[in-house]
């Protein structure tokens, strides 16, 4: 690759996550919260209440809108971006952040009388904070990363590389685990 072409690929990156990414959340944010705003001043008008209403719903899904803003800007997935509108709404219900976990579940079929499943807790990770505001930077196949911070460092799990390995690791270990239980039972 020429430096020419290099250069040309780090410029156009470089305007998809901060000028485009941060443009679109401004636009989620002013769609929602800042119409909000107006909306809910101009319900304090005697008679005009109802706006007050509208106002008050436009505040609550400024997570949604610019999760989805910043979804759409990147040129997610209709996937990635329905995902986004639920955890953006669901953290900014809860003040911003939400704690969770991802717990996987794992099930193998032989036939009719073997079938092996889990959802031990070695399958799991520790537990991070979905939040209302998305990483400029989304990776493919992996769309609540954009969304979830680390409880321990405040990174975004999208900006996690070395200090992600021990909960997958972990779970590979779980995975691997499942298996030689369930082939020991087949081959008694």
């Amino acid at each position: 690759m020429s430096e020419k072409t290099f250069s040309r690929i780090i410029k156009a990156k470089l305007k998809l996550y901060f000028i485009d990414a941060m443009g679109a959340m401004a636009l989620g944010l002013f769609a929602s919260l800042l119409i909000g705003t107006i909306f809910n001043a101009i319900g304090l008008i005697p008679g005009l209440g109802v706006f007050g209403e509208i106002g008050a719903a436009g505040k609550n899904v400024a997570g949604c809108a610019m999760a989805v803003a910043i979804a759409y800007a990147m040129k997610a997935s209709p996937l990635v971006m329905y995902t986004c509108a639920f955890v953006g709404y669901l953290a900014n219900s809860y003040g911003g952040k939400l704690k969770a976990k991802y717990k996987n579940a794992i099930c193998l079929i032989i036939d009719e009388k073997n079938i092996f499943s889990s959802m031990d807790s070695y399958l799991e990770i520790q537990p991070f904070y979905l939040v209302n505001k998305a990483h400029s930077k989304m990776i493919k196949g992996f769309p609540l990363d954009s969304l979830s911070v680390d409880i321990q460092t405040g990174k975004y799990y999208n900006d996690l590389e070395d200090e992600l390995a021990v909960d997958k690791s972990t779970i590979e270990i779980g995975f691997t685990n499942f298996f030689e239980k369930a082939i020991s039972q087949i081959t008694r």
